[in-house]
């Protein structure tokens, strides 16, 4: 299970301009009873080792269910890098940033998170210097 709210699943994933993924962690949040929905934050640990000039977007992809077979896909939505407040254009090498993802389960799935996956795309293309 990859449940843990008080240590990062590590990992070293290249998201391209310069920018890698080196963790996240899967926490739940409150039950919304109104819609019979859990909804669970990931949130992702990004670094950059070299200075860009793109703004990248991320979205996550979950899986959750039971055994391979019965497992089904949900995902967050696409959203800037860095919160919508921070760009990736304006991150500096050797620090650590933070990026939440909400997304909704139907109710009972929380708790049966068994993977995560990250999608990066860029917001705008390259311009020549």
């Amino acid at each position: 299970m990859l449940f843990r709210s008080d240590n990062a699943e590590m990992v070293n994933s290249n998201l391209g301009r310069g920018i890698n993924l080196v963790g996240f962690t899967v926490s739940p949040l409150p039950h919304i009873a109104s819609e019979n929905l859990d909804r669970v934050r990931v949130t992702a640990f990004s670094t950059l080792a070299i200075p860009t000039n793109i703004d990248l977007a991320m979205r996550c992809f979950i899986n959750a269910g039971g055994d391979a077979e019965h497992r089904e896909m949900y995902a967050s939505d696409f959203q800037p890098l860095g919160q919508c407040i921070w760009p990736t254009s304006r991150w500096e090498t050797k620090k650590l940033y933070a990026d939440d993802f909400i997304i909704a389960l139907p109710s009972g799935m929380a708790g049966r998170v068994s993977s995560v996956a990250f999608k990066a795309v860029a917001l705008a293309p390259e311009t020549a210097e």
